[in-house]
């Protein structure tokens, strides 16, 4: 992942990649691994995403263009991504998945209510954090737009298509943290 990140602009000249390597054992769950990344770094913006996310297709001045629109449009925005929920029955996804299904949505940009999890770009001076009281790996994306909502920031899925290699897995703990 991070080899596709440098090969689209995303160099240690001005990048820093962070990450929670929970191969031998879960160190962080999603939230509180997110919660390190947004205390610590000292980046204008956050890129959270999944390790298997590719971005082979999207250079950076393509990505950052985005950026510059929707602060055009809208300075309060605190979180992009390419895939979440406008309502709660309207979705978008604009990504390519790992099987080559590619989903397009020739609306962008909209303003989100919730955000996919599999990459989500935060605002460093929205001063965002998630609930301390949720963990595993799911609506993680959910929680920070509720947060960034009560702080009067924005959410946008906007036209920036990447290659998610896994298509997702609403399992158990899915079930179980959407209960609560």
């Amino acid at each position: 992942m991070v080899e596709f990140f440098i090969k689209q602009g995303f160099t240690y000249n001005d990048c820093e990649f962070l990450y929670v390597d929970n191969t031998q054992s879960s160190t962080f769950d999603a939230f509180a691994g997110f919660n390190r990344f947004l205390s610590i770094s000292p980046g204008e913006f956050v890129i959270v995403c999944h390790q298997d996310i590719l971005l082979s297709i999207i250079s950076r001045i393509n990505f950052e263009a985005r950026i510059g629109e929707i602060s055009k449009v809208d300075t309060r925005w605190a979180i992009l991504s390419n895939a979440g929920g406008v309502n709660l029955k309207h979705t978008v996804m604009h990504v390519t998945h790992g099987n080559g299904e590619f989903l397009e949505e020739p609306l962008l940009s909209l303003k989100m209510q919730t955000v996919d999890e599999s990459f989500i770009l935060v605002k460093n001076d929205a001063n965002l954090a998630l609930s301390s009281n949720l963990e595993v790996f799911h609506l993680y994306g959910t929680d920070l737009c509720l947060i960034a909502r009560v702080l009067g920031c924005t959410s946008y899925a906007i036209d920036f298509r990447c290659i998610h290699k896994n298509t997702g897995n609403a399992n158990k703990s899915f079930y179980n943290i959407k209960s609560n």
